[in-house]
């Protein structure tokens, strides 16, 4: 894909030199002015080496069926597998494509969200467990990576719990991309009042997707 924001600039130069612009001139700016702001705002969150990525060096159906995917209807995906097949770099992709269509996304690492619950508890400038919970719960799309690799203290799952609950109940899909398999998250995490019920939500509204 012709990155839209060079495509922006091309038709931008081109019209500042003409004198008249016709009706279909200026629709086609228009429209390339919000695929570039779409763009702009997906590499702002992207990681540079993530922004393009050629999946057919993956296998290729749990990348379609990623790729596929389609945010509308309240089912997320558990992305499943070894580190190095391709889910982070498949998920980013989904991303890209559902920002240039105009959907909210937010992607966090497991370990980042973790930081941020702990800054909250220590009282920390930048977050508060409300405002973390609110940001997390209302966008239409959330991608949580490497789930299992952050420490599972009682109040980061609480905050889990909370966001994973507000989004069922308003519908909205949540992606997890994680190295273990369902049965290990449990034993990683506990079996204690909380835990279960998260990892159940988890299971009840996500597709897993399998990475060999």
């Amino acid at each position: 894909m012709k990155n839209p924001i060079t495509e922006f600039q091309e038709m931008q130069d081109m019209l500042d030199g003409q004198l008249v612009c016709t009706n279909e001139e200026v629709r086609r700016y228009e429209e390339l002015k919000v695929l570039a702001d779409r763009y702009q705002r997906f590499i702002d969150v992207c990681p540079k080496d993530y922004r393009e990525s050629d999946l057919s060096r993956f296998e290729k159906e749990p990348v379609d069926q990623i790729m596929k995917w389609e945010c509308w209807y309240g089912t997320g995906l558990l992305v499943v597998g070894y580190t190095g097949l391709g889910k982070t770099r498949t998920c980013w992709q989904l991303v890209k494509n559902l920002m240039m269509a105009g959907v909210g996304v937010k992607f966090v690492q497991s370990v980042s969200l973790f930081g941020m619950v702990s800054d909250a508890v220590r009282g920390g400038r930048d977050y508060t467990l409300a405002g973390i919970v609110r940001a997390h719960s209302r966008i239409r799309v959330l991608v949580i990576d490497d789930f299992g690799k952050e420490p599972f203290t009682p109040t980061y799952l609480a905050t889990l719990y909370e966001i994973i609950d507000n989004r069922i109940g308003n519908g909205l899909p949540i992606i997890m991309t994680t190295n273990m398999l369902f049965d290990q998250l449990v034993q990683k995490i506990g079996d204690d009042t909380i835990s279960i019920p998260l990892l159940e939500r988890i299971k009840r509204t996500t597709a897993q997707v399998v990475f060999k």
